[in-house]
């Protein structure tokens, strides 16, 4: 299950860039978000692809079940999130909003911070309120509901996670021993 696991590692790899990229303040590159996404689903998708290709018989045998053995929300997070695949890689894209947000001045400047990005702050007049602050915020839009992006990818990944371990547990490695 090297590949597989392997797979599982870019995906958690692209979800960690895709956190990163998600709400910044300053970028020099706006279209990062969605970059990250795309590489995310296509890595992410993969993984169950990977391990069907490198122990087929096993996963033909327990995949269906491992799925129906999930709640709701999970199997149909598994299906939202290979319907955005296939818009990703297919057709025109996933289906994810984009929308300025207010955020606090604490979290504005927590931000700055964590981006490393310099600021100057000219001094307002004494006693009136600092002006707001923005950031981009991204959702996936799964049957007509937006949700966190950063959040349903993780959920995602988790999953997909919780899979591989699973199987790994119930279908050890025969090279291995």
């Amino acid at each position: 299950m090297e590949a597989t696991r392997l797979k599982l590692a870019e995906a958690e790899f692209f979800y960690r860039k895709l956190t990163n990229a998600h709400g910044r303040i300053v970028s020099g590159e706006p279209e990062a978000f969605g970059f990250y996404l795309s590489a995310f689903l296509s890595a992410s998708r993969s993984v169950t692809l990977v391990l069907q290709a490198e122990r087929k018989a096993q996963y033909d045998t327990c995949f269906k079940n491992w799925k129906d053995a999930l709640p709701k929300e999970q199997q149909d997070l598994l299906t939202q999130f290979n319907e955005q695949r296939v818009a990703t890689i297919h057709k025109k894209g996933a289906a994810v909003t984009s929308k300025v947000e207010e955020i606090s001045l604490s979290e504005f400047f927590l931000a700055v911070a964590k981006e490393g990005a310099h600021i100057e702050i000219s001094g307002g007049i004494p006693g009136t309120p600092a002006p707001p602050q923005y950031r981009t915020g991204h959702r996936l839009i799964f049957n007509g509901t937006e949700l966190d992006a950063v959040q349903a990818c993780g959920q995602y990944v988790a999953l997909l996670s919780q899979l591989v371990t699973s199987f790994a547990e119930r279908f050890p490695d025969e090279s291995a021993t």
